[in-house]
């Protein structure tokens, strides 16, 4: 197994939410990419505020993926 120390600013992704309290998906590409072009050097999905325990497994997933998307392999994304 090959150990990887994450160096820089890691930005613990604030997953956004809409008026009906469902992850606001624009919002957060926004703010990825946004965080990315001020110098962030990666990103970590679903670990604070402890939301992602109030969604399902299958929305937690779909956020994890347009992070994916959103960051396009420009830094890591730890889940």
């Amino acid at each position: 197994m090959t150990s990887v120390v994450p160096k820089g600013i890691i930005l613990p992704l604030m997953p956004f939410l809409d008026d009906q309290l469902n992850y606001d998906f624009p919002a957060v590409e926004h703010h990825v990419d946004s965080a990315i072009r001020k110098g962030v050097t990666g990103i970590f999905v679903l670990t604070t505020c402890g939301q992602q325990g109030s969604f399902s497994l299958d929305e937690n997933k779909e956020l994890s993926q347009v992070v994916k998307e959103t960051v396009a392999e420009r830094v890591p994304v730890y889940v």
